[in-house]
């Protein structure tokens, strides 16, 4: 993981300047960073990374870097873990930041990498558990508004086909026109013992990119199964233990509601900033203590 900027030229006040007029720019330079800061925070925390970046980014802010990278890894578990890098810059040489994209890269023991960049709107996307279940090749669900009508749009990414950036392409399926619909396409396998509960858990799972677990019974066998939306398909996909695909959501098996899967969760994750942000973290500390100790010698020179 990395942070890197661009620098820039600042420019710098003439000696005649009045020294309020100074302590008043910083004071409103202050108060910009607060706001923008704040708005960051609360954007990065919907994505799923509230606690994380708040120290490094609030540094690089202070110090007046117009462009930079900040990232840091999750570890899922011994085997896995996934890495995320975020882009920030300022626009037109301005002093507000906007987050761009994020470049994920997912490693797991014994399988080569997963590497893919997602591109920001509006600094909203996809939560970490989304963008995991992404680029373990299943779709996820935005459900949005437009011309008085909600609409239901999986996209998932195709790792056969990249961009000229080398980035890996996005598909997306709108649900009217592919004429699937979730709800409909899970009541076309039977169940037994379903409660609304258990039905709307595994509603809200398969459209967040889940695997989600089941029971089926396969004849007089039990079996430990696992449904995926594959809207792309028109269906929910069905997989065994070993995650093969076995079938669709028309098989003939039975579901057992008493051990539906649950959402997972990111309770037993771990996160680590890199080195070089850690360092930035006491680049910004400096920077504020130095900025300090100036205003105070400024201060006492004007009293004098």
């Amino acid at each position: 993981m990395y942070l890197t900027w661009k620098d820039r030229f600042s420019p710098t006040t003439s000696l005649q300047s009045n020294l309020a007029d100074i302590f008043s720019t910083q004071q409103s330079v202050t108060m910009l960073i607060e706001k923008n800061y704040d708005y960051l925070v609360n954007a990065f925390d919907k994505l799923g990374f509230g606690g994380v970046f708040e120290q490094p980014m609030k540094a690089a802010m202070l110090l007046g870097k117009p462009e930079f990278e900040i990232g840091a890894t999750l570890d899922f578990g011994k085997s896995e873990k996934m890495g995320f890098d975020f882009k920030l810059n300022t626009v037109d040489a301005g002093d507000y930041y906007f987050m761009n994209n994020v470049k994920t890269v997912l490693s797991r023991e014994n399988k080569p990498d997963i590497v893919h960049d997602f591109f920001l709107y509006k600094q909203q996307g996809y939560d970490i558990m989304q963008m995991k279940n992404m680029l373990e090749g299943r779709s996820v669900c935005t459900e949005f508004r437009k011309d008085g009508r909600e609409v239901e749009l999986w996209r998932r990414i195709d790792f056969t086909a990249q961009d000229e950036r080398g980035n890996n392409l996005v598909r997306s399926t709108y649900a009217k026109d592919a004429r699937f619909n979730l709800n409909i396409e899970l009541g076309k396998l039977p169940m037994v013992n379903m409660t609304a509960a258990d039905k709307e858990a595994i509603l809200t799972g398969l459209k967040n990119g889940d695997r989600v677990a089941v029971t089926l019974k396969n004849g007089s066998n039990w079996e430990s199964s696992f449904l995926e939306a594959m809207p792309h398909l028109g269906g929910i996909g069905i997989l065994n233990a070993k995650g093969e695909k076995v079938g669709m959501s028309n098989s003939q098996l039975r579901i057992i509601a008493k051990h539906v899967g649950e959402k997972p969760e990111l309770n037993g994750t771990t996160h680590q900033l890199n080195d070089t942000t850690n360092k930035l973290v006491e680049a910004g500390q400096n920077n504020t203590q130095g900025k300090e100790k100036d205003q105070t010698k400024q201060q006492s020179r004007k009293v004098s």
